[in-house]
Protein backbone atom coordinates (compact mmCIF):
# COMPACT_ATOMS: atom_id res chain seq x y z
CA UNK A 1 0.00 0.00 0.00
CA UNK A 2 1.01 3.71 -1.22
CA UNK A 3 -0.08 6.61 0.47
CA UNK A 4 0.12 10.28 1.35
CA UNK A 5 -0.32 13.73 3.37
CA UNK A 6 0.82 16.81 4.26
CA UNK A 7 2.22 18.49 7.37
CA UNK A 8 1.00 21.58 8.80
CA UNK A 9 4.23 22.88 6.54
CA UNK A 10 3.11 22.03 3.67
CA UNK A 11 5.20 18.56 3.40
CA UNK A 12 4.19 15.94 1.69
CA UNK A 13 4.78 13.25 3.84
CA UNK A 14 4.73 9.24 2.09
CA UNK A 15 4.27 6.08 3.35
CA UNK A 16 4.63 2.76 2.06
CA UNK A 17 4.38 -0.86 3.67
CA UNK A 18 2.17 -4.30 2.91
CA UNK A 19 -1.26 -4.94 4.73
CA UNK A 20 -2.49 -8.17 5.85
CA UNK A 21 -5.54 -9.05 3.72
CA UNK A 22 -8.68 -10.18 5.36
CA UNK A 23 -12.30 -9.86 5.10
CA UNK A 24 -12.45 -7.02 7.40
CA UNK A 25 -10.78 -5.38 4.68
CA UNK A 26 -13.19 -3.32 2.15
CA UNK A 27 -12.07 -3.24 -1.59
CA UNK A 28 -12.52 -0.52 -3.75
CA UNK A 29 -10.92 1.22 -6.84
CA UNK A 30 -10.71 4.48 -8.38
CA UNK A 31 -14.40 4.41 -9.05
CA UNK A 32 -15.47 4.88 -5.76
CA UNK A 33 -15.00 8.79 -6.36
CA UNK A 34 -16.42 8.82 -2.17
CA UNK A 35 -13.42 6.90 -0.73
CA UNK A 36 -11.00 9.45 -2.18
CA UNK A 37 -12.41 12.34 -0.46
CA UNK A 38 -15.06 13.44 -2.64
CA UNK A 39 -18.51 14.48 -1.25
CA UNK A 40 -21.40 15.70 -2.90
CA UNK A 41 -22.89 18.90 -1.60
CA UNK A 42 -26.27 20.70 -2.71
CA UNK A 43 -25.23 23.96 -2.53
CA UNK A 44 -29.06 25.36 -2.56
CA UNK A 45 -29.60 24.11 1.04
CA UNK A 46 -26.87 26.15 2.01
CA UNK A 47 -27.02 30.14 2.16
CA UNK A 48 -24.12 32.59 3.99
CA UNK A 49 -26.26 35.58 4.11
CA UNK A 50 -29.11 36.16 6.11
CA UNK A 51 -31.29 38.09 3.53
CA UNK A 52 -34.82 38.58 4.12
CA UNK A 53 -37.09 37.34 1.86
CA UNK A 54 -34.53 36.75 -0.32
CA UNK A 55 -32.87 33.51 0.11
CA UNK A 56 -35.26 32.24 2.51
CA UNK A 57 -32.69 32.13 5.13
CA UNK A 58 -32.91 29.69 8.56
CA UNK A 59 -29.92 29.57 10.33
CA UNK A 60 -26.11 28.75 9.16
CA UNK A 61 -25.65 25.27 8.13
CA UNK A 62 -23.39 23.05 10.07
CA UNK A 63 -21.58 22.42 6.31
CA UNK A 64 -21.27 26.41 6.13
CA UNK A 65 -19.98 26.72 9.91
CA UNK A 66 -17.35 24.05 9.34
CA UNK A 67 -16.24 25.84 6.17
CA UNK A 68 -16.12 28.82 8.42
CA UNK A 69 -14.06 27.02 11.20
CA UNK A 70 -11.32 25.99 8.85
CA UNK A 71 -10.72 29.77 7.63
CA UNK A 72 -11.23 31.70 10.09
CA UNK A 73 -7.95 31.85 11.90
CA UNK A 74 -8.24 34.49 14.37
CA UNK A 75 -11.56 32.98 15.65
CA UNK A 76 -13.72 36.34 15.03
CA UNK A 77 -16.74 34.52 13.43
CA UNK A 78 -15.69 36.51 10.28
CA UNK A 79 -13.73 35.91 7.15
CA UNK A 80 -11.47 38.39 6.16
CA UNK A 81 -10.04 38.40 2.20
CA UNK A 82 -6.44 37.09 3.73
CA UNK A 83 -7.70 34.24 5.26
CA UNK A 84 -9.47 33.68 2.43
CA UNK A 85 -6.33 33.58 -0.09
CA UNK A 86 -4.31 31.73 2.72
CA UNK A 87 -6.61 28.94 3.01
CA UNK A 88 -6.19 28.58 -1.04
CA UNK A 89 -2.40 27.99 -0.55
CA UNK A 90 -2.92 25.69 2.50
CA UNK A 91 -2.79 21.87 1.56
CA UNK A 92 -5.13 20.35 4.45
CA UNK A 93 -7.56 23.07 2.70
CA UNK A 94 -7.05 22.91 -0.24
CA UNK A 95 -7.44 18.91 -0.12
CA UNK A 96 -10.87 19.74 1.27
CA UNK A 97 -12.07 21.72 -0.83
CA UNK A 98 -11.17 20.53 -4.08
CA UNK A 99 -12.92 17.64 -3.42
CA UNK A 100 -15.80 18.88 -2.91
CA UNK A 101 -18.96 18.05 -5.59
CA UNK A 102 -21.62 21.18 -5.26
CA UNK A 103 -24.92 21.29 -7.41
CA UNK A 104 -25.89 24.78 -7.31
CA UNK A 105 -27.81 26.68 -9.73
CA UNK A 106 -25.70 28.47 -12.59
CA UNK A 107 -24.91 32.27 -12.22
CA UNK A 108 -25.41 33.20 -15.87
CA UNK A 109 -29.39 31.74 -15.84
CA UNK A 110 -30.51 34.65 -13.49
CA UNK A 111 -32.68 36.81 -15.21
CA UNK A 112 -32.22 40.82 -15.05
CA UNK A 113 -35.42 41.26 -12.96
CA UNK A 114 -34.35 38.82 -10.53
CA UNK A 115 -30.61 39.89 -10.20
CA UNK A 116 -32.25 43.43 -9.67
CA UNK A 117 -34.43 42.28 -7.15
CA UNK A 118 -31.97 40.65 -5.28
CA UNK A 119 -29.61 43.62 -5.31
CA UNK A 120 -32.12 45.60 -4.31
CA UNK A 121 -33.32 43.72 -1.02
CA UNK A 122 -29.69 43.20 -0.37
CA UNK A 123 -28.90 47.10 -0.13
CA UNK A 124 -31.74 47.69 1.96
CA UNK A 125 -31.33 45.30 4.39
CA UNK A 126 -27.30 45.14 5.06
CA UNK A 127 -27.33 49.42 3.97
CA UNK A 128 -30.80 51.00 4.99
CA UNK A 129 -29.03 54.07 4.85
CA UNK A 130 -28.06 53.83 1.53
CA UNK A 131 -29.53 57.12 -0.87
CA UNK A 132 -31.56 55.92 -4.17
CA UNK A 133 -28.95 57.83 -6.31
CA UNK A 134 -26.23 55.27 -5.46
CA UNK A 135 -28.37 52.37 -5.89
CA UNK A 136 -29.59 53.37 -9.27
CA UNK A 137 -25.86 53.87 -10.55
CA UNK A 138 -25.01 50.69 -9.24
CA UNK A 139 -28.12 49.16 -11.06
CA UNK A 140 -26.82 50.78 -14.45
CA UNK A 141 -23.42 49.46 -14.19
CA UNK A 142 -24.54 45.64 -13.12
CA UNK A 143 -27.41 45.88 -15.67
CA UNK A 144 -24.66 46.51 -18.19
CA UNK A 145 -22.33 43.64 -17.52
CA UNK A 146 -25.70 41.99 -17.53
CA UNK A 147 -26.76 42.95 -21.12
CA UNK A 148 -22.62 42.70 -22.09
CA UNK A 149 -22.80 38.74 -20.78
CA UNK A 150 -25.84 37.03 -20.28
CA UNK A 151 -27.54 37.57 -23.69
CA UNK A 152 -26.01 34.21 -24.94
CA UNK A 153 -27.83 31.66 -21.95
CA UNK A 154 -31.14 31.68 -23.60
CA UNK A 155 -29.96 30.82 -26.91
CA UNK A 156 -28.75 27.80 -25.51
CA UNK A 157 -31.67 26.21 -24.48
CA UNK A 158 -30.50 24.01 -21.43
CA UNK A 159 -32.60 21.50 -20.10
CA UNK A 160 -32.14 22.90 -16.68
CA UNK A 161 -30.15 25.70 -14.99
CA UNK A 162 -28.78 24.18 -12.32
CA UNK A 163 -25.62 21.54 -12.63
CA UNK A 164 -23.09 19.72 -10.44
CA UNK A 165 -19.51 21.36 -10.70
CA UNK A 166 -16.08 19.96 -10.30
CA UNK A 167 -12.99 21.33 -9.08
CA UNK A 168 -10.89 20.64 -12.30
CA UNK A 169 -7.39 19.25 -11.39
CA UNK A 170 -9.14 17.00 -8.81
CA UNK A 171 -11.18 15.85 -11.19
CA UNK A 172 -8.14 15.17 -13.61
CA UNK A 173 -6.03 14.10 -11.11
CA UNK A 174 -9.10 11.44 -10.43
CA UNK A 175 -9.75 10.17 -13.65
CA UNK A 176 -6.22 9.69 -14.44
CA UNK A 177 -6.75 6.70 -11.16
CA UNK A 178 -9.79 5.83 -13.23
CA UNK A 179 -7.68 5.26 -16.65
CA UNK A 180 -4.36 4.75 -14.97
CA UNK A 181 -2.65 6.84 -16.95
CA UNK A 182 0.98 5.74 -17.43
CA UNK A 183 2.41 8.97 -18.79
CA UNK A 184 4.10 11.52 -16.68
CA UNK A 185 2.39 14.99 -16.08
CA UNK A 186 3.16 17.61 -18.31
CA UNK A 187 4.15 21.14 -16.48
CA UNK A 188 4.42 24.09 -18.16
CA UNK A 189 3.93 26.67 -15.07
CA UNK A 190 7.48 27.37 -15.26
CA UNK A 191 7.13 28.24 -18.69
CA UNK A 192 4.49 30.28 -19.47
CA UNK A 193 3.83 33.70 -17.42
CA UNK A 194 0.79 34.07 -16.04
CA UNK A 195 -1.89 36.28 -16.86
CA UNK A 196 -5.31 37.22 -17.03
CA UNK A 197 -8.50 38.71 -18.82
CA UNK A 198 -8.89 41.33 -16.29
CA UNK A 199 -6.07 43.78 -17.49
CA UNK A 200 -6.50 47.09 -18.09
CA UNK A 201 -4.89 46.45 -21.74
CA UNK A 202 -8.35 45.12 -23.05
CA UNK A 203 -10.40 48.79 -21.88
CA UNK A 204 -12.74 49.04 -18.85
CA UNK A 205 -14.35 46.46 -17.29
CA UNK A 206 -17.08 45.27 -19.36
CA UNK A 207 -14.19 44.80 -22.11
CA UNK A 208 -12.20 42.91 -19.75
CA UNK A 209 -14.87 40.22 -19.14
CA UNK A 210 -15.26 39.20 -22.44
CA UNK A 211 -11.48 39.20 -23.14
CA UNK A 212 -10.64 35.58 -22.44
CA UNK A 213 -9.82 34.55 -25.81
CA UNK A 214 -7.79 37.33 -26.66
CA UNK A 215 -5.85 36.74 -23.79
CA UNK A 216 -5.62 33.00 -24.37
CA UNK A 217 -3.77 34.17 -27.75
CA UNK A 218 -1.62 36.14 -26.08
CA UNK A 219 -0.27 33.41 -24.13
CA UNK A 220 -0.10 31.40 -27.06
CA UNK A 221 1.62 34.03 -29.20
CA UNK A 222 3.96 35.12 -26.55
CA UNK A 223 4.89 31.44 -26.07
CA UNK A 224 6.33 31.27 -29.53
CA UNK A 225 3.32 29.93 -31.56
CA UNK A 226 2.33 31.52 -34.80
CA UNK A 227 0.05 34.68 -34.72
CA UNK A 228 -2.42 32.74 -36.12
CA UNK A 229 -2.68 30.25 -33.05
CA UNK A 230 -6.01 29.70 -31.44
CA UNK A 231 -8.17 31.25 -34.85
CA UNK A 232 -10.99 28.77 -35.47
CA UNK A 233 -9.83 28.01 -39.14
CA UNK A 234 -7.35 25.59 -37.28
CA UNK A 235 -9.43 24.44 -34.46
CA UNK A 236 -10.29 20.71 -33.53
CA UNK A 237 -13.69 20.13 -33.14
CA UNK A 238 -15.26 17.36 -30.88
CA UNK A 239 -18.81 18.09 -30.54
CA UNK A 240 -21.82 19.97 -31.72
CA UNK A 241 -24.48 20.94 -30.39
CA UNK A 242 -27.60 19.69 -32.49
CA UNK A 243 -31.91 19.75 -31.70
CA UNK A 244 -32.01 23.38 -30.59
CA UNK A 245 -28.42 23.22 -28.31
CA UNK A 246 -30.11 20.23 -26.68
CA UNK A 247 -27.90 17.46 -27.26
CA UNK A 248 -24.22 17.30 -28.60
CA UNK A 249 -23.02 15.31 -31.72
CA UNK A 250 -19.50 13.97 -30.84
CA UNK A 251 -17.50 14.30 -33.69
CA UNK A 252 -15.61 10.47 -33.65
CA UNK A 253 -13.51 11.06 -36.68
CA UNK A 254 -11.68 14.03 -34.24
CA UNK A 255 -11.35 12.04 -31.28
CA UNK A 256 -8.01 10.22 -31.95
CA UNK A 257 -6.61 13.34 -34.38
CA UNK A 258 -6.88 15.57 -31.03
CA UNK A 259 -5.35 12.83 -28.27
CA UNK A 260 -2.50 12.68 -30.85
CA UNK A 261 -2.49 16.75 -31.28
CA UNK A 262 -2.23 16.90 -27.66
CA UNK A 263 0.37 14.52 -26.98
CA UNK A 264 2.79 16.24 -29.40
CA UNK A 265 2.38 19.92 -28.75
CA UNK A 266 2.66 19.17 -24.88
CA UNK A 267 5.89 17.08 -25.16
CA UNK A 268 7.20 20.24 -27.04
CA UNK A 269 5.95 22.15 -24.04
CA UNK A 270 3.57 24.34 -25.81
CA UNK A 271 0.62 25.40 -24.55
CA UNK A 272 -2.82 24.70 -25.88
CA UNK A 273 -6.17 26.73 -26.18
CA UNK A 274 -9.44 24.24 -25.27
CA UNK A 275 -12.98 26.01 -24.69
CA UNK A 276 -16.37 26.01 -26.08
CA UNK A 277 -17.06 28.43 -29.65
CA UNK A 278 -20.51 29.89 -29.74
CA UNK A 279 -21.26 30.69 -33.46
Amino acid sequence: MVCHYHDKTGNRIERKGWIKDSDKLEKFSAYHWDKFGFKMYDAENHRMYPIKSVNNYEGTSEFIKKIIALIDKNKDGKIQNEELQASYNKPELSHIFSKMVCKHKSEWSYKWAKIKSDYEKFIKYHYPKAKQEYVDERLDEIQAKYDALYDFWDKLNFKTDTFWYFEPFAWVEQMKRVFSSIKSDIDLRDKIEWQTQFDSQWGDSNAQSVACWKTCQQILTKSGLGAKSGYLADAIVLAREINNNTELEYVTENLEKSKEYLDAELEKGNPILIGVIIL
